[in-house]
Parts: C-alpha cells; sequence; structure tokens
C-alpha cells in the first residue's frame, strides 16, 4: 500500500492536522489568558492609584475639587505616564473633564455597575467602559470625589489607555507572534515526531497481518503458518490476527474438500459414463441385432433378445433413478417427515416382503430383539428404504443357504438395527470407502448388477435423519449397523 492509501500516512496526516489546530488554539488561548493576567495583575498593582492620586495631587480643597489641580494633573499623567487616562465623572457616569484628546472620546457616559461593585469590594476584578471605544471594556481605578462621605463624583482612571493598547499590539505582533509561532512550529514538529514514531509501532502489527494476508491470497489460499502469531496481547489487533487465523484456516479446509469434492466429481462422472455405456451398449446391440436378423430370427430367439433388451433398460433405469435420489438427497432437496415409530415392527413386515426373494434365493433371515416395544425417531418410508439397500446388498454377497441377521439393540441415547450376512469379508483398508457413490470393493468387483450407488444413498438418508452409519466384519462375514435417535 502506497500513498495516502496507507493507514500509517493518513494516521500522519491526522497527526499534522490535530497537532496544527492544537497550536492554533493553544496560541489563541494562550494570548487571551496572558492579557487577561496582564490585566489584573495591572489593576491590583493600581487598585488605589485614584485615591493617591486625590491625596498626592491636592484635587480636593475646602470640600470642592480643585479644577486647576485637576487640570494640571491630566497635563503631567498625559506626559509622564500616557498609558493611563484620566477621567472626572458626576455622580450619573457622565464624563465632565478627561486628560485624553476630546476627539477621540466617543461615550459621553460610562456605566456605574462596575464602579460601585469596585467601590464596594464585591468583584475583585470587574472591567470598566472605555470612553474612547463604544463596546470595549478594561481595567480600571477609580475613588468617590471629593470625599466618600459627600461625594460629587468620581475620578476615573482607565489603567490601559489608547496608547498602551498599541503599544501592546505591536508587541504582540512582534515577540508575542514571532514566539507563538516558534512555539507552536516545536510543539508541532516534536508532537508529529512522537507521533510518527508511536503510529509506526503500533501499525507494524498490522502492516505484518496485511503482508500475510497477501501472502495467503497471493498463494491461492494454500500457504498459511499460524506459527508465525507471537504476539501475547489480547488487544483488537490480536483478535483480527486470531480471527482471520481461525478464517484462513476454514478457507484451506473449505478448499480442500472442494479440490476433493471436485476429484469426486470427476470420478462420478466418469464412472456413471462407464456404468451407464454398459447396459445401454447391451441394450442397444440386442435391439439392433433382433432390427437386422428378425426374419432369421426364431420367435423363442426374438423372445430371448428382447428379454435381455428389457433386462438391460430396466437397469439402466434403476441406475438413472439411483442417481437422482442421491443428488436429491445431496442437495438436501428431499426432507424427512421425522416421527416416533418402533423399529421391530418395521423389520417383521420387511421380512415379509422379501420372504418369496429369499425363498427362491435359497437363504433365510432371522429377527433379533432385546427389547419390545422400543420408540425410535425418525422417516420409517426413508428408514425402509435405507434397510432395503442393506438387505439385497447382503442377498447378493451372502453364501448359498446362508442365513441373514437382522438384530436390534437400545441404549439410552439411540437405537441400532444391523444386517449381517454369512459370506465374503471386505478388506480393512475398503471399509471406510464403501459409502463413497460407485464403490465398489474387490471383493465385490465380479459383480455388475448394481451401480454402487445403494450405500451412499444409505449413508445420504441416515444422515438427513440424524442418525449414522457403518460397516464392520465380522466372523462370518460382514455386518452393516444404522444408528437412530431415541424417541
Amino acid at each position: 500500500m502506497n500513498g495516502f492509501k496507507s493507514l500509517y500516512t493518513r494516521l500522519a496526516f491526522g497527526l499534522i492536522l490535530l497537532l496544527f489546530v492544537i497550536g492554533v488554539l493553544y496560541t489563541a488561548l494562550n494570548t487571551i489568558a496572558t492579557q487577561r493576567f496582564v490585566a489584573q495583575l495591572n489593576q491590583d498593582l493600581h487598585r488605589t492609584l485614584a485615591q493617591n492620586l486625590v491625596a498626592d495631587k491636592n484635587l480636593v480643597a475646602q470640600g470642592k475639587i480643585d479644577e486647576a489641580a485637576l487640570k494640571k494633573t491630566f497635563q503631567q499623567y498625559m506626559v509622564v505616564n500616557p498609558s493611563i487616562e484620566i477621567y472626572l465623572l458626576d455622580l450619573e457616569g457622565k464624563l465632565l473633564s478627561y486628560s485624553a484628546d476630546p476627539d477621540v472620546v466617543m461615550r459621553s457616559r460610562v456605566s456605574l455597575e462596575p464602579i460601585k461593585a469596585f467601590l464596594s469590594g464585591v468583584e475583585k476584578y470587574p472591567l470598566g467602559d472605555d470612553p474612547r471605544s463604544h463596546d470595549k471594556q478594561k481595567s480600571f481605578s477609580v475613588t468617590e470625589v471629593p470625599s466618600g462621605s459627600a461625594p460629587e463624583g468620581y475620578l476615573y482612571v482607565v489603567l490601559r489607555g489608547e496608547q498602551y493598547d498599541a503599544l501592546e499590539s505591536m508587541a504582540f505582533q512582534g515577540f508575542w507572534a514571532l514566539a507563538g509561532l516558534w512555539s507552536m512550529a516545536l510543539s508541532l514538529c516534536v508532537g508529529l515526531l512522537a507521533g510518527l514514531a508511536i503510529f509506526y509501532w503500533l501499525t507494524k502489527r498490522l502492516r505484518r497481518v496485511s503482508r500475510r494476508i497477501e501472502v495467503f491470497s497471493e498463494s491461492d489460499f494454500k500457504s498459511w503458518s499460524a506459527s508465525e502469531i507471537s504476539d501475547s496481547s489480547e488487544d483488537e489487533i490480536a483478535q483480527i490476527e486470531q480471527i482471520f487465523e481461525q478464517m484462513a484456516a476454514r478457507i484451506q479446509s473449505q478448499l480442500a474438500a472442494l479440490i476433493d469434492k471436485d476429484k469426486q466429481r470427476r470420478q462420478l462422472v466418469a464412472q456413471v459414463s462407464h456404468d451407464l455405456r454398459t447396459p445401454l451398449a447391451s441394450m442397444l446391440g440386442y435391439i439392433e441385432s433382433l432390427k437386422i436378423k428378425r426374419n432369421k430370427l426364431s420367435a423363442k430367439e426374438q423372445e430371448k433378445f428382447l428379454e435381455v433388451a428389457y433386462r438391460q433398460g430396466r437397469r439402466l433405469g434403476h441406475m438413472v433413478d439411483s442417481l437422482f435420489e442421491l443428488s436429491s438427497l445431496e442437495a438436501k432437496e428431499i426432507k424427512p417427515q421425522l416421527e416416533p415409530f418402533v423399529p421391530l415392527e418395521l423389520l417383521f413386515d420387511i421380512r415379509q416382503k422379501y420372504a418369496i426373494r429369499l425363498r427362491e434365493a435359497g437363504l433365510s433371515l432371522e429377527i433379533e430383539f432385546d427389547q419390545q416395544g422400543a420408540f425410535a425417531m425418525g422417516d420409517v418410508s426413508l428408514f425402509e428404504r435405507v434397510l432395503d439397500n442393506l438387505i439385497e446388498n447382503a442377498m447378493v454377497h451372502a453364501a448359498t443357504s446362508s442365513q441373514i441377521m437382522l438384530r436390534i439393540e437400545s441404549s439410552a441415547e439411540s437405537i441400532g438395527v444391523s444386517v449381517s450376512n454369512q459370506g465374503e469379508l471386505i478388506n480393512e483398508k475398503e471399509l471406510s470407502s464403501l459409502f463413497d457413490p460407485f464403490y465398489r470393493a474387490d471383493s465385490q468387483s465380479v459383480d455388475r448388477r448394481h451401480a454402487g450407488l445403494g450405500l451412499a444413498i444409505s449413508r445420504q438418508i441416515m444422515e438427513s435423519l440424524e442418525g449414522s452409519i457403518l460397516a464392520s466384519n465380522t466372523v462370518d462375514g460382514v455386518i452393516f449397523t444404522v444408528y437412530l435417535p431415541i424417541a
């Protein structure tokens, strides 16, 4: 990631902007606070200035204001201390006389509220009206004249006059402005360097995660090593690492499953093509032979040809039906109707259904059970389909004149129904693959009458019924056991 799209660059830009705003605010607040502090300090230093002027300059003579002395004081302070301005007010706050230039005085009276607050001590640092402005207020000193017992007016001294303001503005624009700029620049630089270092350290782990994700993506989601995570903290970044590690592991697992599924699909397509081609080719061959040699064949031979073609057609139809059934089960299109039922009753019905076929095959079917009337939870028709597959499979591979056993065993959580025969065993390594579509064990390879979908369909049905199916060898033959949850 380069340019402004980088998180580190955005954080750095945000920090610069933040520090700049903080610097401007700090300079402004510091200036206001300094001016306020200077005004309060000036007022503290000159709080009694008005009283001292009256006493030192003999402005009161025989209980009256000495106009000549007052005018002389105005002239002296305009030269000696031009930073202050002296005003004589009446009891209404009206300006009677002052030391300032008459052309710059804009008020004819000032408010008496801050004057009374100053004299009474109610407010320590009141601001009074500035006669030179319509809206400004400044620190001041004031006293009653000629005396507090019989006042005729007030001697009102503005401590920071117009000349003082002009000089202060020049000083601020010079020293204070320069100092503020240098202070802000220094703070900005120090804060920026510290912030960039902290951001670099904070985003280091994010960059590591980003790089690992990039490598994971470039490797087609195959390269991911959980051992690279060494940070033991539990902050948000560590949580991102842990969550993505779990997600990466799941992606790899799903990718492996997809690859395996794709491999199975290819094998399935190849096997389906082969298994469908065999009965189809046989059926077409007999039909074609019948079509070409019909006039040369006897009625018995024609009947034989038609019987073989019909049998191969039925075999082909059975395979297609099984494929559709397996596809529907895998796609969850078949929804089981779960309800309590008694498996033992179902086994007796199945034995009755297979009685003729078993007798013709020279086989017998026996039922064993540990208790009567135990209820299982499942779909009766789908479960019967599973038992049909297992019984037909047992009949195909059972030894001549042998026995097929149906057995029910109950536990606290499930009911197991097993189907076993007496015949050839299956290689232990192949037991786990019996339920794959079109799989045939080596010992079963000679039998091509079945498509190899019955056990795959049975597994899908048992999974939809929230049960399971297992296969194992016994001393005499093979046993398949299905488990249903107890009702």
